[in-house]
């Protein structure tokens, strides 16, 4: 599996197992790949655990999308809107991280 991180509104990271992430206030999902590549989640209302990375999406797909996966344990994180200064130090500070116990 691929390693991530999870950044807050409130400043905070995550880097756990995803059933124990906090489930409010996401601002940008960041995953690291073994290749050296990344993939960034950010924006929107929802990222979801799909049991080897992460999707993201509007909440008007939510349904639809749960509905369609049986990835268990079933972890969906909500986006919360924050001030664009704030959004954008914690999306400069994904962008900028490395990756925590990465190889």
């Amino acid at each position: 599996m691929d390693r991530y991180t999870i950044f807050y509104d409130d400043e905070s990271e995550f880097s756990g197992p995803p059933e124990d992430a906090p489930a409010h206030g996401v601002q940008v999902v960041m995953e690291y790949h073994e290749n050296g590549t990344r993939t960034i989640h950010q924006g929107v209302d929802y990222y979801c655990w799909l049991g080897d990375g992460w999707a993201s999406g509007m909440a008007k797909d939510l349904d639809r999308w749960l509905s369609a996966r049986p990835v268990r344990p079933l972890v969906v994180l909500l986006g919360r809107w924050a001030p664009h200064t704030l959004y954008r130090k914690v999306a400069d500070k994904a962008i900028a991280a490395d990756c925590k116990d990465c190889p």
